[in-house]
């Protein structure tokens, strides 16, 4: 038999992978969550399995045991069933939202080949979200081993779209320190007044010079 995806009800007695308590339950039934606590001593619970995989052999790290009420359980296969999805893809989309994915995908293709085209593509991608998404895409980091150039072009873009939203920056592009040297967008000494003056301040700041930012390519 293939892979498949399915919800099972279990005791709390068996071994567990990961706990996720009734306050992320709860906050699921509700809108993403975002740095919720994990609390423990909640009586009156049952547990839902959320697997990917169902076989003898699984692994531990193919399951997510949840705890909750029968009544949040329930509400939670309504919600999952009204949005066309099965248990486990609704919650984990609420849990990671794929614009968060996205997002840490887009970055890693900026460190690799292709610098321009792979900014412009990061480009459009901040361009297309709203307030709400543009909060979740973005409040991981994941700059982990750039090199200063890219960390810090990927840091000013980001701040300059929250900046654009009436939005704060993200903790960890606010601890990025900026470039030693200046960085031009362009060769032409004819240009660099204008790069300076006409640079946005988060870029600035960052010792980046540049005409095109989120919102205004060319």
């Amino acid at each position: 038999m293939g892979p498949s995806r399915a919800v099972h009800d279990a005791t709390t007695s068996g071994p567990l992978s990961h706990w996720i308590r009734a306050p992320l339950v709860k906050a699921l039934l509700a809108s993403p969550p975002r740095g919720l606590p994990l609390e423990s001593g909640i009586p009156n619970v049952t547990t839902c399995v959320l697997t990917s995989e169902i076989h003898v052999a699984a692994s531990k790290s193919d399951f997510i045991q949840i705890r909750i009420s029968a009544a949040d359980k329930a509400r939670l296969r309504r919600l999952a069933r009204d949005a066309g999805q099965d248990l486990s893809t609704y919650v984990l989309g609420r849990a990671i939202p794929q614009r968060a994915t996205e997002f840490a995908r887009l970055v890693a293709a900026v460190r690799g080949a292709g610098l321009r085209h792979a900014l412009a593509d990061l480009h459009d991608f901040l361009s297309s979200l709203s307030a709400r998404e543009f909060g979740d895409a973005v409040e991981r980091d994941p700059l982990r081993k750039s090199d200063p150039f890219v960390t810090n072009y990927v840091a000013a873009m980001v701040e300059h779209a929250a900046v654009q939203r009436g939005l704060p920056s993200p903790q960890w592009s606010l601890n990025v320190r900026p470039l030693e040297h200046p960085w031009f967008a362009s060769d032409l000494l004819s240009l660099r007044l204008h790069l300076l003056t006409n640079s946005p301040a988060a870029f600035r700041r960052r010792n980046l010079y540049v005409d095109s930012v989120v919102g205004a390519r060319v």
